[in-house]
């Protein structure tokens, strides 16, 4: 089930984020309390099974920009249907065009987005030295 994030599922969520980005983020920001203040400042979306087991957080304006979109289980479209209620939320809200940074060197989140018909708009190097490339789609 997808719903909107709760305040009791905060911390659970933010243990889903940790557990997703362990591998990209230094240690000393990438806390259970740092990234649940993060989580707070944005729109989020959880799934949940017996609790949260994926997560799709965003920013929104004039289009919107995902921050994260993770599930602890792979290939069981969990992605995918987190993804399709932000399609959901963005059309509600009129918004046309909703976009992602992804690392050059993560082809399973690339393989992702291009699945669900996102296409690369730019590329660009981050501050760590690593490519980042940005995919959009329009709603």
């Amino acid at each position: 089930m997808i719903e909107e994030l709760k305040l009791e599922d905060l911390y659970e969520a933010a243990d889903v984020y940790l557990l997703g980005i362990s591998f990209q983020i230094p240690p000393a920001y990438a806390t259970l309390e740092n990234i649940a203040e993060k989580l707070k400042k944005l729109k989020v979306f959880v799934y949940k099974e017996q609790g949260v087991i994926g997560l799709v957080s965003f920013s929104e304006n004039k289009e919107i920009n995902i921050d994260f979109i993770c599930s602890l289980r792979f290939g069981e479209g969990i992605g995918g249907s987190l993804m399709r209620r932000v399609f959901r939320y963005a059309k509600q809200r009129k918004i046309k065009v909703i976009k992602a940074d992804v690392s050059s060197i993560d082809e399973r989140a690339q393989e992702f987005y291009h699945k669900i018909g996102f296409k690369k708009t730019s590329e660009k190097t981050l501050a760590n030295g690593f490519k980042a490339l940005t995919v959009s789609k329009k709603v």
